[in-house]
């Protein structure tokens, strides 16, 4: 016989027996999948579980959100940001008329504006598709949960500029965030003024000067004790400005002219900061150490003289860095360059990471567009602000390739891109003595073609980013489309540039240098961006071998263009007249010309390649009678050419009966042979997964140059690799 139950087993049982079925689940129970009691408003389960228990049918957002929802909070995310922006501009427009008010004793300084001017100002405020401001659009009207909307609260327009510090009443800016104690210390609000007035206008008036207008040595004020006439100072100046600073607007040479004018005649060098913005003495010593290169007097042009103004510069870097100003930052970065036309590339690095330091002590990287508005900047300051910071965001990105480094400079930048400035447009450039001195002065368009600059060198940053970084997968690069968005950024980018009549390289009159070098550039990152896809082995995969034979054609063609445009140069201003950039875009082109020539069948097209990379290397040596760096690159250049030149006298006779497999590199190809030449065939590059046909020429089909290479062993690498072993007999592929 069974064991009578223990009383403990009797009770289990009857609270078992007393359980019954509900007629409906609450809804998290159902999603739990746990039995519910259905006792109101909170069942046992979620009591247990501390939930809240929902009764009904509830959305479950676990649902993955279909195509047309997405799109739909999309379309609502994008209304909503156009709204914020009007509303946005409707408040800076009233905080404008505010301060109007405030100006002409109209309305209280500390009392807010009324509410009916707040009321007639919102009143006229529509929303996108109707929407009023005080019926904001819904994110979706599917009966889903909608965020709580922020409330627009008016605050200080100094908070739009966040983190900016007005010094003293004379106008000196200074970037501290909310983490410092300086950003309070410091603080000393400018007191009101009208917008566009100038704050140091009373200041300079007032300034003490030297009588020293009759001084013949006056110019030298800051120079050091050398023997330099008036003419050859203006000369070296001069030249600085034409060909050195000129690509990039690295300094503004009307303004520098002016406040250099300020400069030696003021008593007091402790003023200079804020009354010569765009002059002081370690720029001005720069500037001429920079410009002297270019002299044709050989005492002059000894780097030993230049280094004597370098050196006198130094004596005003701490007094300077004390108390900077946007000459500072410019005298810094043209230190960083002297240092590396000398050789002295660590120290050039140094001291451009000082210029880039400056960039971010001064606050050249925030807008400070609504300071103009207040009347607290003026317009010229506001504009030589963004100059210095887009100047250096270039040079940083030139660097970089130079030395082989990331990009340093910050991403969290919200100055806008720049803007041609008319009076610097309309710097005349007056034609040396030559074959164009005849020819009457024209504008220098130095302004816009420094916005188009920009654009490019804010391409050339992100290729850097993206294809040099460490550790990246380029073939993922190409998969994903992130080449060929960079190559149409590039296309339309050039476009673009095409389109401006002032920089078009068509017209009657010479192009100016920097125009010059401008158009250069583009092939020069052209080249950038697609000669680390042509680094691949001969025994790669079949679609890494396509995409090399692409990236192969578009540097080719790169190089084609800088050695056309190089020509006109040379043919235009000469190429000692450049800044020491040319020589690595010279170089760049030289170096792929040698690998042509290396590895093409073609005799022909191998001798036009030859010939093209000698002079590559008479550039480099012109250049090189002005900076060092064409002479290091001239020399590196000429050994690849004699090892080049010998191999083609000294053949080896194992490879004279050397026949290709059908099968060349994985690559589908038809080869005919006769007695001399080799024909190839690639497949179409719409075959290569991620590339679009604009990599290739305008007709769809790659150049003869990599057809000739295709016939070969083995493919051109790119930089990274030894280029004498290029120039080896190739191996057979078994």
């Amino acid at each position: 016989m069974p064991a009578d139950p223990s009383p403990s087993s009797s009770s289990n049982a009857a609270k078992q027996r007393r359980r019954h079925n509900v007629t409906q689940a609450c809804y998290n129970c159902r999603q739990r999948k746990k039995k519910c009691d259905a006792v109101t408003p909170t069942c046992g389960t979620c009591a247990a579980l501390k939930d809240e228990c929902v009764w009904g049918e509830r959305e479950d957002w676990r649902k993955p959100l279909s195509r047309a929802e997405t799109n739909g909070l999309r379309a609502k995310v994008d209304q909503l940001e156009e709204l914020t922006k009007h509303y946005r501009e409707q408040i800076e427009s009233l905080q404008a008329q505010v301060y109007a008010h405030r100006r002409d004793g109209q309305a209280s300084s500390s009392g807010p504006p009324s509410g009916a001017a707040f009321q007639s100002v919102n009143s006229g405020i529509t929303g996108i598709g109707g929407t009023t401001a005080s019926d904001p659009p819904s994110v979706g009207t599917d009966g889903r949960p909608r965020r709580p909307s922020a409330k627009a609260t008016l605050h200080d327009p100094q908070e739009d500029v966040d983190g900016m510090v007005i010094e003293d009443p004379r106008g000196q800016v200074r970037f501290h965030n909310p983490s410092s104690a300086f950003r309070h210390a410091l603080r000393n609000p400018l007191p009101d003024a009208p917008p566009g007035a100038s704050p140091i206008a009373s200041t300079l008036e007032s300034a003490p000067r030297l009588n020293n207008h009759d001084d013949p040595q006056r110019f030298a004020r800051f120079l050091p004790n050398v023997y330099l006439t008036k003419a050859q100072h203006d000369r070296a100046v001069d030249h600085c400005f034409r060909y050195f600073t000129s690509f990039g607007q690295r300094a503004t040479p009307h303004l520098f002219y002016r406040d250099m004018e300020i400069a030696l005649s003021l008593d007091n060098i402790e003023d200079l900061p804020l009354l010569t913005p765009n002059y002081s003495p370690l720029l001005h010593n720069v500037i001429i150490s920079v410009g002297l290169a270019y002299a044709d007097e050989e005492h002059l042009h000894a780097s030993q003289t230049r280094r004597i103004f370098y050196q006198e510069g130094t004596k005003h870097l701490e007094r300077e860095a004390a108390s900077p100003s946007l000459a500072t930052v410019a005298a810094l970065a043209l230190r960083s360059s002297f240092s590396s036309t000398v050789g002295d590339y660590s120290i050039g690095w140094v001291y451009f990471g000082l210029a880039s330091r400056l960039v971010y002590a001064l606050g050249l990287h925030i807008d400070t567009s609504k300071l103009v508005a207040q009347g607290k900047l003026n317009q010229e300051t506001y504009v030589q602000r963004n100059v210095t910071f887009w100047s250096t965001f270039c040079q940083e990105e030139m660097w970089a390739v130079y030395i082989g480094r990331m990009p340093l400079m910050l991403a969290d930048y919200t100055v806008g891109p720049p803007e041609a400035d008319a009076a610097t447009d309309d710097t005349p450039w007056t034609w040396p003595p030559g074959p164009y001195g005849h020819l009457p002065p024209q504008k220098s368009w130095l302004s816009t073609c420094f916005v188009h600059t920009t654009g490019l060198f804010k391409i050339a940053t992100e290729i850097t980013h993206t294809v040099y970084s460490s550790g990246v997968n380029r073939s993922l690069l190409v998969q994903n489309g992130t080449v060929d968005r960079l190559s149409q950024a590039l296309e339309d980018w050039g476009q673009t540039l095409r389109s401006e009549p002032a920089l078009d390289l068509t017209q009657s009159t010479p192009p100016l240098p920097h125009i010059l070098l401008l158009h250069i550039g583009l092939e020069w990152v052209n080249v950038l961006l697609f000669q680390p896809f042509s680094q691949v082995s001969a025994r790669g995969a079949a679609q890494d071998l396509a995409i090399a034979n692409i990236a192969m054609t578009r540097c080719h063609q790169s190089a084609l263009k800088i050695d056309e445009l190089g020509q006109l140069y040379h043919a235009t201003h000469g190429m000692r007249f450049t800044p020491p950039t040319m020589a690595q875009m010279q170089y760049t082109a030289g170096t792929s010309f040698v690998l042509a020539a290396a590895q093409a069948r073609n005799a022909a097209q191998a001798a036009d390649d030859l010939e093209r990379a000698r002079r590559a290397l008479f550039y480099l040596k012109e250049i090189g009678l002005t900076w060092g760096a064409g002479r290091q690159k001239e020399s590196i250049l000429s050994e690849i050419i004699a090892e080049l030149e010998e191999k083609a006298a000294n053949p080896n006779p194992s490879d004279e009966n050397a026949v290709p497999q059908d099968t060349l590199l994985g690559l589908s190809q038809e080869v005919q042979t006769d007695d001399s030449t080799l024909s190839l065939a690639p497949e179409p590059s719409s075959a290569v997964a991620g590339l679009d046909t604009n990599w290739v020429g305008a007709d769809g089909s790659l150049d003869d140059f990599v057809q000739s290479l295709l016939t070969q062993y083995v493919l051109p690498l790119g930089g990274e690799v030894d280029l004498m072993a290029l120039l080896q007999p190739p191996q057979q592929i078994l």
